[in-house]
């Protein structure tokens, strides 16, 4: 199965994963048990609580925008970029 995962599959994915558990069994096939059969930690999403419900409906409201992006209303992005703009220096061309 893992030569033909290797050999055939299109997918990089599934045939990079092919590799890798060839390798391992090859190598220690126990250290390849513990890692398959290993028990697992346990995955927890709580990204919910770190937004309001105000920035959240924003950021709907505005998904094509960077806002959405950098998890930011377009008010806060403007007010950062008026920031920048008014803490650079003017740089005085030579011919003015």
């Amino acid at each position: 199965m893992l030569k033909q995962a290797t050999e055939d599959a299109d997918n990089p994915d599934l045939r990079d994963r092919a590799y890798i558990y060839w390798r391992m069994l090859s190598t220690s096939p126990q250290n390849a048990k513990h890692v398959v059969l290993g028990e697992k930690p346990n995955l927890a999403d709580d990204s919910y609580n770190q937004y309001t419900d105000g920035l959240v409906t924003s950021l709907i409201d505005e998904i094509s925008t960077l806002g959405s992006v950098y998890h930011k209303s377009a008010e806060e992005l403007v007010a950062i970029q008026r920031k920048a703009v008014s803490n650079t220096p003017m740089v005085k061309k030579d011919d003015e």
